[in-house]
């Protein structure tokens, strides 16, 4: 028999019943297509974050080579558990709700709704910080006659793949993705007569002021924040439960490879303490080291723009995604889930993402959209993480690792870390907490005033989520 054949009852809402077919008309109206499979997983995965990799990351070598290299180790544990929480959670809640839906299911609707929100903000700010990075690199490389041109033209062909389907949309970011591992390679290959092995000194460790490692930890992150955006597509992945754990899997392996490659070239090259100040370390030594080679910096200059490019699409489409299941659930405006009507695409949460990312780009800078991306992420990881810890408590048999105690122990333990984490960047950053936590009022005083009143309950996020709680038997407000 279906879950809901004979029809779901609302906790708290005597009069509310969803059957099968209300849910059904309501997946039909608000459902997005399922095209993507697991090369399209790993592009959104590794296209997400690559811009990464040609920014200021290099600062963390401030302090040198190993001062980045054990941030690097602790993030990548953090995130690798992260991965498999994310893995067990798609595939448990396959919704286009992501965060949401997790959050919603196992803390309620409250919950749920931070947990989107933090989201939001999390891919607002990176979209808008890769923007603008994006706009500083053409700068660099390009005349400034050039830029806003050239960035109209190139999120006007985002949004209008975006909206004739996801197959499309993922055609291009692969182009983008191919053109910025193939820099890498060439960066590789242009560089690697100038290794230097005796730039490395493990005495470095015993010596070194553990300050410059905690500082390079903000520098890591930057490898591998948007990863989860893989998570926003579930509701348009065939074979879900296969493809999106295993195209998150293979991505997060892809970025750990392309991280410590250029961790080992860009500290083993020789004067590589020139490198911290510079905002775009790839190009700067390259062109250090092959000054002459003008076919092989001009390749390199013009192709760079791909790497951003790619994670601004990434970050978008994620963010839309996320603005479409809330609104579709109710917390947003229903304006913002309608769908196209014959592409079947969320044009209009594309649209508004879009304008959104380009106007913050243009009016915050980029001190506080740090802040604010930064801090939204690892309060959305605690939150992902707690639930993950109480689902698995109430039904480990749902999870592979619900019930490995040691999967626990270092889940717990990366909690602490990130709490930590959040405490201490929140301090550093003390000038800047009048402006996040301003948002942050304004979004609990709308879900107070209006969201918690409009929520849809024949939502799919929704709706699984009384599932569970009428499984639990218990009243999650």
């Amino acid at each position: 028999m279906h879950p809901y054949e004979n029809g779901i009852q609302v906790p708290g809402e005597e009069n509310i019943l969803i059957t099968r077919r209300h849910a059904e008309d309501f997946q039909r109206k608000h459902g997005l297509k399922k095209i993507l499979g697991t090369k399209n997983l790993w592009t959104l995965g590794v296209g997400t974050v690559i811009s990464g990799f040609f920014l200021h990351w290099n600062s963390g070598l401030s302090t040198g080579p190993f001062s980045l290299l054990i941030a690097l180790f602790f993030v990548a544990i953090i995130y690798f558990l992260f991965v498999l929480v994310l893995s067990e959670l798609s595939t448990l809640f396959p919704f286009t709700g992501g965060h949401y839906a997790y959050a919603r299911c196992a803390l309620g609707p409250f919950w749920g709704y931070i947990a989107g929100m933090a989201s939001c903000i999390q891919f607002t700010g990176a979209s808008s910080l890769t923007l603008i990075y994006l706009g500083e690199y053409i700068r660099f490389v390009f005349s400034d006659s050039s830029l806003y041109l050239f960035i109209l033209l190139m999120v006007s062909l985002m949004l209008f793949l975006s909206i004739l389907g996801v197959r499309f949309f993922s055609a291009m970011q692969f182009v983008f993705v191919s053109c910025s591992l193939s820099l890498i390679v060439l960066f590789f290959i242009g560089t690697i007569d100038y290794i230097d092995n005796s730039n490395f000194s493990f005495v470095f460790v015993l010596d070194s002021d553990w300050k410059g490692i905690i500082l390079a930890l903000s520098f890591a992150v930057w490898f591998f924040l948007g990863i989860d955006a893989v998570v926003m597509s579930a509701e348009e992945v065939n074979s879900e439960e296969r493809n999106i754990p295993l195209g998150l899997k293979i991505a997060f392996a892809t970025i750990i490879m392309l991280s410590l490659g250029i961790w080992y070239f860009l500290g083993n090259i020789q004067n590589w303490p020139l490198a911290p100040g510079k905002q775009f370390p790839l190009l700067h030594l390259l062109s250090q080291k092959q000054p002459n080679d003008k076919v092989l910096l001009t390749t390199f200059s013009f192709l760079g723009v791909s790497a951003f490019l790619a994670s601004i699409y990434g970050l978008i489409y994620a963010l839309s995604r996320q603005v479409f299941s809330l609104a579709r659930a109710g917390y947003l405006p229903l304006v913002l889930s309608k769908l196209n009507s014959t592409f079947q695409t969320p044009h209009i949460s594309l649209i508004f993402t879009i304008l959104v990312s380009l106007v913050v780009s243009f009016n915050i800078n980029k001190e506080t959209l740090i802040f604010l991306t930064v801090s939204s992420t690892l309060i959305l990881y605690l939150i992902i993480m707690y639930s993950f810890i109480f689902l698995s408590f109430y039904e480990p048999e749902w999870f592979r690792y619900g019930n490995k105690r040691p999967f626990t122990l270092l889940l717990m333990t990366a909690v602490i870390i990130i709490s930590v984490l959040l405490v201490a960047f929140v301090i550093y950053n003390i000038e800047l907490i009048l402006s996040g936590a301003a948002i942050w009022l304004i979004f609990i005083i709308y879900y107070l005033l209006h969201a918690r009143k409009s929520i849809r309950s024949e939502a799919p996020e929704e709706l699984k989520a009384v599932m569970v709680q009428n499984r639990f038997k218990v009243n999650i407000k």
